[in-house]
């Protein structure tokens, strides 16, 4: 028996599926100092914002990522800092629903080794044509092996 409901997700799914083009993310608004995040922080999360950045390699995030991936990798990486052992850096890592690997600077300052990003829904689009597939092409440009 057919379920009506599904027939219009179905339908944007293969769509999506069969129209793979992109334009290439050549570049994306993003911070060119940290401080424009880190001004708001309160003297606790600054303590902890220092901490962090004094521990792992943060110099690429500045002119990767705008303000709100800039505030989801500090989360990240503060995440995988505090419950995460960061593991051999000679093997490559997998991310698996990587989404648009807005995150990847965390898992590059955390674990900085060659990293693939693997998403299921890669031709999901945004308001200006790019899909998720060319914002993590982007993104992976952005550090050593990562693809």
């Amino acid at each position: 028996m057919t379920d009506f409901k599904s027939i219009p997700s179905e339908f944007s799914w293969r769509l999506k599926n069969r129209v793979t083009w992109s334009l290439q993310l050549k570049r994306k608004l993003s911070i060119t100092n940290h401080s424009v995040v880190t001004k708001r922080f309160s003297p606790i999360q600054q303590q902890r914002f220092e901490s962090l950045f004094s521990k792992y390699d943060t110099a690429l995030w500045n002119g990767v990522c705008t303000k709100q991936e800039f505030i989801e990798n500090l989360y990240l990486l503060d995440v995988c800092n505090r419950y995460l052992r960061p593991g051999n850096v000679d093997e490559r890592a997998l991310d698996i629903g990587c989404k648009n690997w807005s995150y990847l600077p965390a898992l590059y300052s955390f674990r900085p080794t060659a990293w693939d990003g693997v998403e299921l829904d890669a031709y999901r689009r945004y308001w200006t044509s790019h899909t998720r597939r060319a914002h993590g092409e982007h993104m992976a440009r952005q550090f050593k092996g990562c693809r």
